[in-house]
């Protein structure tokens, strides 16, 4: 389900970066063949570090946040 949301977010044209403890290379992958700009980052959603590391990365790449969607 959240490799169709970031689809579709980014069909609609958003920077997609998705961020998961397994998957995100695939996903990436996946979306930047459909054309889609996408970020994977590996991401353990109960290590604020690790958190806080993803979001750094994201916003480094393509800017401040405009929306987040949890996928889990």
């Amino acid at each position: 389900m959240g490799l169709a949301m970031a689809e579709a977010l980014g069909m609609a044209g958003a920077r997609v970066a998705v961020a998961g403890l397994a998957g995100y290379t695939e996903a990436q992958a996946h979306l930047a063949g459909k054309g889609i700009k996408a970020l994977g980052l590996p991401m353990n959603a109960f290590k604020k570090a690790e958190i806080e590391e993803a979001h750094r990365r994201t916003t480094a790449e393509f800017g401040p946040v405009d929306v987040l969607v949890n996928a889990a």
